[in-house]
């Protein structure tokens, strides 16, 4: 959700960050350590934290799905992240799109201060064609805080700042809910980081009040 001006400067000096294959080592170490305790449900959200960064989607869901069965209610953050996960790598098709919501909602659940999942949930089945729906909205809507908690784990401010309003404008929209879709607009058009998003959001805003 950086703008695309924003650039980064990275140096990666050591010998590790120099290993094409990092994120494979840490898993096989990991890997290792859960074959040794199974039931360390904090070693296998790391390991499939590894697996996703390593590209392997299918062993980073496996991982994830292992770590909700034995976690219980320790770690909210973690489950939290774990579904994020999960919702990102989804296998979305039209037939397991409800699924894919299902997991939006336990988020919820666990989390409901937290909006990077809603986010995620709508931005991804748009990526994949499915049209929004009431229960998209619902799950939106359902989710009105827009100040992060910096001390929650893995918090994206941007998504916060702008980016849950730009979604939330265009499933409010395509769904009839044009009041909802009009000021979601304009919140976006006061937070978005570039002129090129604030235009965009201030042309949703005018459609959507000529329909509320």
């Amino acid at each position: 959700l950086l703008p695309p001006e924003t650039y980064m400067v990275t140096r990666c000096e050591g010998v590790r960050s120099r290993n094409p294959n990092k994120y494979r080592d840490d898993a096989a170490l990991l890997e290792a350590e859960y074959a040794r305790n199974p039931s360390d449900s904090r070693n296998l959200f790391y390991l499939a934290q590894s697996y996703r960064d390593a590209g392997d989607r299918a062993a980073a869901r496996i991982c994830y799905a292992k770590y909700l069965d034995i976690s219980g209610g320790v770690w909210p953050q973690e489950r939290y992240i774990a579904l994020l996960n999960l919702v990102q790598l989804f296998d979305l098709t039209p037939a397991s799109a409800a699924l894919h919501m299902q997991l939006a909602w336990e988020a919820l659940d666990i989390c409901p201060d937290r909006v990077e999942v809603p986010f995620a949930t709508a931005r991804i089945r748009r990526a994949h064609g499915i049209p929004p729906t009431r229960q998209l909205y619902a799950l939106l809507a359902a989710t009105p805080n827009r100040k992060p908690d910096l001390n929650a784990m893995f918090v994206n401010p941007a998504i916060y700042e702008w980016g849950m309003d730009d979604e939330l404008a265009v499933v409010a929209f395509e769904t009839g809910h044009y009041r909802e879709a009009y000021e979601a607009s304009l919140r976006c058009m006061l937070h978005a980081p570039t002129e090129e998003m604030r235009g965009n959001a201030r042309r949703n805003a005018i459609a959507a009040k000529g329909l509320s």
